[in-house]
């Protein structure tokens, strides 16, 4: 005899993250803009040179923005729309990025790859940060931009998403 085993319900009405930024990325325009994140314009300097990795690329703001300072721009993301927008917008600025459509619960970071990795506005499991120490080489740098918490208090409808 076996034991009866119990499935947690699934909601058929909550969306994948895949789901969710393919309907925001449905818009005509860009949705967060062209222009790169102002942490990545102030720091940008201080980035160490050579590979770098945008992670949650989105549109590829940032990831276009590294390639015009001269960085080997590589971005993740999980929405083939948003792929497509940088890869369009790097035609348009004249540089050359990759840009891949990755699932970013099964991302495992290469070893020692990346001379710098960003990561901005994107709140991923704990366990990524152990994965971006994996993928800096020695003497990478990570730059991060989040929200704060008193940023999302304040925020009408929080987005936990983000």
């Amino acid at each position: 005899m076996y034991d009866e085993i119990e499935y947690p319900e699934i909601d058929p009405n909550k969306k994948s993250a895949k789901e969710l930024w393919e309907g925001r990325y449905a818009a005509d325009k860009y949705v967060f803009g062209k222009e790169p994140v102002l942490s990545l314009k102030h720091f940008v300097g201080v980035l160490q040179k050579g590979k770098a990795l945008d992670i949650a690329m989105g549109e590829g703001r940032n990831t276009v923005f590294l390639a015009q300072q001269g960085f080997q721009a590589e971005g993740v993301d999980c929405s083939r729309k948003a792929i497509d927008r940088a890869l369009a917008l790097a035609t348009e600025k004249g540089v050359t990025i990759d840009a891949k459509v990755q699932n970013l619960d099964f991302f495992l970071m290469p070893l020692m790859k990346y001379d710098t990795i960003i990561l901005s506005y994107y709140r991923p499991q704990a366990r990524f940060f152990s994965e971006i120490r994996r993928g800096l080489v020695l003497g990478g740098t990570f730059l991060l931009e989040a929200y704060t918490t008193e940023q999302v208090r304040l925020q009408k409808t929080p987005n936990p998403q983000l």
